[in-house]
């Protein structure tokens, strides 16, 4: 999923791995840009907190955690401005699908 929102993390041309039969040649909006970057850059935070030690008594401090949910705040706020676009839709097939996209049958 990160890979998929990875090649989505950047306004503008539609990543290339995307199946032609599917329809959407782009553009990535900025806002969907956004989105996707906060996907990989949360995805990674989660990964520290779970797994990392972050400070010397083993915690998450308190100004990055915040920092995050900053980030998802935003995020939530440009999905809920873009999940009904045509790029939006491609998005979430790509983080189902990314994977699978490009092998032949």
């Amino acid at each position: 999923m990160a890979d998929a929102a990875r090649s989505f993390s950047s306004p503008g041309k539609c990543p290339a791995k995307i199946p032609e039969d599917i329809g959407f040649s782009g553009p990535i909006s900025g806002r969907l840009a956004g989105v996707a970057a906060a996907f990989v850059e949360l995805q990674q935070a989660r990964y520290l907190a779970d797994y990392d030690v972050l400070d010397a008594a083993g915690e998450v401090n308190l100004p990055w955690a915040q920092e995050c949910l900053e980030k998802v705040d935003a995020a939530f706020q440009d999905w809920s401005l873009e999940k009904g676009s045509e790029g939006a839709r491609v998005f979430l097939a790509a983080l189902l699908l990314w994977k699978n996209w490009g092998k032949k049958s």
